[in-house]
C-alpha cells in the first residue's frame, strides 16, 4: 500500500521497485518461451517485407531517416556501391560506410567484394 501512495506522489524509486517486483514474479520459463516465439515470428515476418519497412523496427527513428534514401535505392535496384551511396546522400566516405554498416546489421543487406570493389546487395 505504501508503494501505491508513493507512486501517486510521483516517487520514481517506488515505481521502479514496484515494477521490479512485478517483473520478478512472472515465471521465468514462460517469459523465455514467449520471447522466443515472438522473436522467431518477428524474424520470419521481417524477411517478407521491404528493407524500408524493416528499418523502422531495427533502427532508431534518427538512424532510419539517415539511411532511408539508400534503403529505397536498394529496394528498387537491389544493389548499390559505396560511391553511388555517397552521391545519393551527399555525405563523406566514412559516413556512408557507417550507414552501410547499419544496413548490413539489419540482416537484409549483405556486403560482397573487397574494399575498393564492394557492392551491397539486398537479400531476398
Amino acid at each position: 500500500m505504501e508503494l501505491c501512495r508513493k507512486i501517486k506522489q510521483n516517487d520514481l524509486e517506488a515505481e521502479t521497485r514496484l515494477l521490479n517486483t512485478i517483473l520478478v514474479t512472472i515465471p521465468f520459463d514462460r517469459l523465455q518461451q514467449d520471447m522466443g516465439t515472438k522473436a522467431v515470428s518477428s524474424k520470419e515476418n521481417r524477411n517478407d517485407r521491404s528493407l524500408t519497412g524493416v528499418l523502422t523496427e531495427v533502427l532508431s527513428v534518427r538512424d532510419a531517416k539517415k539511411v532511408m534514401p539508400i534503403a529505397e535505392y536498394l529496394d528498387i535496384h537491389g544493389e548499390i556501391t559505396p560511391k553511388e551511396a555517397e552521391l545519393l546522400v551527399r555525405k563523406s566516405t566514412n559516413t556512408v560506410y557507417r550507414y552501410m554498416t547499419m544496413l548490413v546489421r539489419t540482416g537484409k543487406v549483405v556486403r560482397e567484394g573487397e574494399t575498393n570493389k564492394a557492392v551491397y546487395r539486398l537479400i531476398k
